[in-house]
Formats: C-alpha cells, structure tokens, sequence
C-alpha cells in the first residue's frame, strides 16, 4: 500500500459550491483511507459524483430528504439523522439534496479492501465483490467506527496512526459482512483455469523478492507474465495454494524474520524495507501472523 497521504482530491467528493469542508485527514498522514467533515448547502440540480475504486461510506448528522441517481435510476430518499449511506468502488452516484446537511465522509482504498476480503472470502480483487448500495441504513456498529474517526481527526497525527490501521481494517470487515452481496468464483474447467508456467513462477517469486520494500501491484504482475489480471490471479492461485496478496504478505513477513533474527536494525526501518505502511502497521501484523511482536521476536531469536 501507498505511505503517500491519501488526498481529499483522490475520492469521490465533489467540494464546490454545493459542499465546503470542515476538516479532512488529509494533513494527518492518513494513507489507508480518507476521512472529511463537511457542510452541504441545498440544491435541486444534480451533483455528480465520480466513479472511482474506493468504498464509500458517509454518515449525515441531521435528516435529509435527498433525490439519489445510482445505475441510471433516481428514487427519493429519507435519511435520518445517523444515517449512514454505503457507495461500492467504481459506482457514479448522482445527488440532488434538499436541505442543508453535515457528513462524516470516509473514503477506503481497494488495498484494504483486498486485505479484508482475502481473509473473509478468500477473494482476490474488490472487484471480485458484489456491494449493494445502501442509503439512510442505521446500524449502530459502523456508527461507533465512524465516530472514532472523527474523533481521530482532532487527535494529534503522531497519536493516531495505529488507530486508522485498526479502524481502517475493522470498518472494511463491517461493511463486508453486512453489504457485501456475493463474491465471484470461477470453476477449475473454466478457460481461465490453468498453472502459471516454471519460468512465469520464477519471474513472479523473483520480482516479488526483489520489490518487498515498495508497492506491489497485480496488475504489474500479470503485465509481467503476459496474462490479464483475473487470469493472473487464477492461475497464481492454482499454482500457489494461495492468493497473490497472502503470498506478498507471508513473503514480507518472512524478509522481517530474517532482518530481525540477524541484523540490528531499527524494527522501523524494518517495517520500511518490508513495505509496510509504517511500524504500527508492521507489528499489527507480523503479531497476526508470527503471535509474537517484532520486538519480542527478535528477543526470543537472538
């Protein structure tokens, strides 16, 4: 995943005249997901907003009646005051609102969507999701997740790092498991069933290792075996027993291994070399996967 702040200009939300922003995380170093507050004054045109592949999740603070376009179909909506409205990744959604209104944005990335489903579903891309809309739902989970992140965002930035990364993660499994629709599967006899060939393993485990330490995209991946990206991730499964993102996984994890059992480097700039976000990140995760913190780790291996 990005370090790069993720920006209030990288999501959906079309600030104009319509919407002003109140506070944004954008400041905060954030890079898993984005969180705005923000006021929206009346209007009976119609805001468009763009289709980008980020989940979409907003809370209103005061009841609005709003008309919402979705799939080339308008229908009126009631949403009452903590009524929360749920966008899946790569969905237009046009709005025509009819009184003034205050929200809590909050904007996920597919890389945590990717993460959350793997462990969910055992699926491979958010694409791979059926999220249905939903508009003035009220559920009192992802409410408290929400109001946490608003609370972070008056929190000092180097407070609130480790929190987003739980937050982020906790808020996607909610979602997930209570929009998400379906999830596809294809059968072994489909055409796009199949192994990746000895020496398409071999230049995947090699840039795999060789690129720990920075972003690593499926799409770059398939471009490198010459195959498009559900294909890629197909047969990568059928040959790996596992999924693109939980090899990546496992393989940064065992490169922090390795650096922590014989090097004396800082578990920061481990975390770094590993490509993680950061070192709350890291130790969130290597505990996951290891049961152990990096720290009491490299103690034990030492």
């Amino acid at each position: 995943m990005s370090r790069l702040p993720f920006r209030l200009s990288q999501t959906q939300l079309d600030v104009g005249k319509e919407v002003s922003v109140l506070k944004t995380s954008e400041d905060l170093g954030w890079s898993s997901l984005n969180v705005t507050l923000t006021t929206a004054r009346p209007h009976q045109y119609e805001v468009v907003h763009r289709a980008l592949p980020l989940l979409w999740i907003s809370m209103l603070f005061n009841a609005l009646d709003a008309s919402i376009v979705v799939d080339n179909q308008e229908r009126n909506y009631f949403i009452p005051a903590n009524g929360l409205s749920v966008v899946p990744p790569e969905t237009p959604i046009g709005v025509r609102r009819g009184n003034a209104t205050q929200a809590l944005h909050v904007f996920l990335k597919d890389e945590v969507l990717l993460e959350v489903a793997g462990e969910l579903f055992d699926c491979d891309a958010p694409k791979d999701l059926g999220i249905k809309p939903a508009f003035g739902c009220e559920d009192s989970c992802i409410a408290a997740l929400l109001g946490f992140l608003k609370q972070a965002l008056y929190a000092p930035a180097e407070h609130s790092a480790l929190r987003i990364e739980y937050l982020s993660r906790a808020l996607a499994v909610d979602v997930l498991q209570k929009h998400a629709v379906y999830w596809r599967r294809r059968s072994a006899d489909t055409e796009t069933a199949g192994r990746l060939q000895a020496s398409q393993v071999r230049q995947i485990t090699e840039y795999i290792r060789e690129h720990l330490s920075s972003e690593i995209l499926l799409n770059d991946l398939a471009t490198l075996v010459g195959t498009g990206r559900t294909v890629f991730i197909m047969r990568f499964k059928a040959s790996f027993q596992q999924t693109p993102h939980q090899y990546i996984a496992r393989a940064r994890i065992r490169r922090a291994e390795e650096l922590l059992a014989k090097t004396d480097m800082p578990i920061s700039q481990i975390a770094l070399a590993c490509g993680f976000s950061g070192q709350p990140h890291f130790s969130m995760y290597f505990k996951r996967i290891i049961g152990a913190t990096p720290a009491v780790y490299r103690q034990q291996s030492q």
